[in-house]
């Protein structure tokens, strides 16, 4: 069983993700994803630039999503 963090931790999430145009299981896949990616290239690389520039990006999508 998979246990939630606190709800005050997921205070600024929750209410980010209210709009009903944005599907939020699937964008804590992509946010999962992002990470998962950025961590994999890394080490892969032996640098921090990919998981740098994973959730920078990944971050700039999330917040385009707010401005809609």
């Amino acid at each position: 069983m998979i246990r939630r963090p606190p709800r005050s931790t997921l205070f600024p999430y929750t209410t980010l993700f209210r709009s009903a145009k944005v599907d939020a299981p699937e964008l804590a896949r992509f946010c999962v994803s992002v990470v998962q990616g950025g961590l994999l290239l890394s080490k892969i690389q032996r640098r921090i630039d990919p998981l740098e520039s994973a959730v920078k990006h990944g971050l700039a999508h999330v917040r385009s999503l707010r401005q809609q």
